[in-house]
């Protein structure tokens, strides 16, 4: 009888030592089961965060160079407006100058041209002057009379000098001043008065 109590103490002893060392060996696994659950968590945790913080610096680096990006191409832009503006300025500068220099030129010409043009029309005067006393060479008039009252009778005019008019007569050949001649014969051989002015009387 004492056998069999010894036998049943010594049985449930073990299975109560096996028991134990079976809920320590479960509670050591899940201690570090869960141990290791919270280290794999937290490492995942902070590689979660890692990646979170590497894609935030990543966007902001992105970012950033869209920035820098953007800057640069206002700073082109600019420099390409300046460079246009200050090529504008200039062609407009030498067009200016360009047609500066024509403008010179050709008020110049104007300024020739006008200061010519009393001498033009006085060498138009004068050939035509010459023309048309010309006309008058050999021919025949009845009578020239003078300012004076004198009166020439079977008159030919020889020729013409700056001063005066030399002609042939019924009483031979008389050189007359213009300025002695009547105002319907300095009319016709175009006399003007600011010619110059013969200091001679008229001559037999």
């Amino acid at each position: 009888m004492s056998g069999k109590y010894g036998l049943f103490s010594s049985w449930t002893l073990i299975s109560y030592l096996s028991g134990l060392a079976l809920l320590i060996f479960i509670t050591v696994f899940f201690s570090l089961a869960f141990d290791g659950s919270i280290t794999v968590d937290r490492d995942r945790a902070n590689l979660l965060y890692q990646l979170e913080k590497g894609a935030e610096y990543e966007e902001e680096l992105r970012l950033e160079r869209i920035r820098l990006a953007e800057r640069m191409k206002s700073d082109v832009s600019d420099r390409l407006d300046q460079h246009h503006t200050i090529t504008q300025i200039s062609s407009l500068s030498e067009a200016l100058e360009l047609e500066r220099r024509l403008l010179t030129t050709e008020r110049d010409q104007l300024r020739r041209e006008i200061q010519a043009i009393p001498q033009q029309l006085a060498d138009h005067r004068s050939t035509y002057r010459r023309e048309q006393r010309k006309t008058l060479l050999q021919q025949n008039f009845e009578e020239l009379r003078l300012r004076s009252g004198r009166i020439f009778v079977g008159v030919t005019i020889k020729g013409f000098d700056e001063t005066s008019m030399q002609i042939r007569h019924s009483g031979g050949i008389t050189r007359i001043p213009m300025v002695d001649l009547s105002d319907e014969w300095k009319e016709r051989i175009h006399w003007r008065a600011d010619e110059v002015s013969g200091i001679n009387s008229p001559r037999s």
